[in-house]
């Protein structure tokens, strides 16, 4: 006894964990649907910092160019009269040069790095689009198929027909009572056969006697 017990309820808790499931569906997408607007934000704000990276690099490299042509336009510039210093001149541009090769290299993977997490950050507002349409469209399925059941358990349901009776009793019960309503006599039919005739005979009656009325005239 106690076994089934267990089991009777160990099944009573899965099905309502189902029916908990099926019925938390909406707030299981709107949760989701957070998700995913959180992990967008977080994406455009590293975008963001990246590109603002981006955009650093860019101006040093645009430095380092132009700290080299200072450079090789003074070695250039001292060459014949100073050769020591044209040769130092030379050097601090060769450290630009390599300095130049080596943001190239960061400016490229961190183009690759930006292009990727771009793309992401449009399949991210794809999908949320998609999901959002997909919930307003299944929200809308739900309120005409809640709609319909509620008006099929109306029309379906006796119980309010009987309602509605018992209500209009209520209703005419009052009326009478305080003499808003004036009860129906009940049809003597042996009474009315009797006054069906008579007032067929009085009928004949006048019919006779404008008869003769016009016969008089008539001589």
């Amino acid at each position: 006894m106690k076994l089934f017990s267990r089991i009777t309820a160990t099944v009573a808790g899965t099905v309502d964990e189902m029916v908990t499931k099926v019925e938390n569906h909406d707030a299981v997408v709107e949760a989701g649907i957070r998700e995913i607007r959180k992990s967008a934000a977080d994406s455009r704000v590293r975008l963001a910092r990246i590109h603002k990276d981006g955009e650093r690099l860019r101006r040093q490299k645009e430095s380092l160019q132009s700290a080299e042509a200072d450079w090789l336009s003074r070695a250039k510039h001292v060459g014949e009269l100073d050769e020591q210093r044209a040769v130092e001149c030379l050097r601090r541009r060769q450290q630009c040069l390599d300095k130049i090769a080596e943001l190239e290299k960061t400016l490229e993977e961190h183009r690759v790095l930006e292009e990727k997490l771009s793309i992401n950050v449009r399949k991210i507002d794809s999908r949320l689009e998609e999901i959002s349409l997909q919930r307003n469209q299944m929200k809308s399925r739900q309120s005409v198929a809640d709609a319909t059941r509620v008006m099929n358990n109306i029309q379906g349901n006796s119980n309010l027909d009987d309602t509605f009776d018992r209500w209009e009793s209520i209703i005419t019960e009052s009326e009478i009572c305080s003499g808003d309503v004036l009860l129906d006599t009940p049809v003597d039919l042996f009474a009315t056969e009797f006054e069906d005739q008579e007032q067929e005979a009085q009928l004949k009656q006048e019919l006779d006697a404008i008869l003769k009325g016009e016969g008089d005239q008539n001589e």
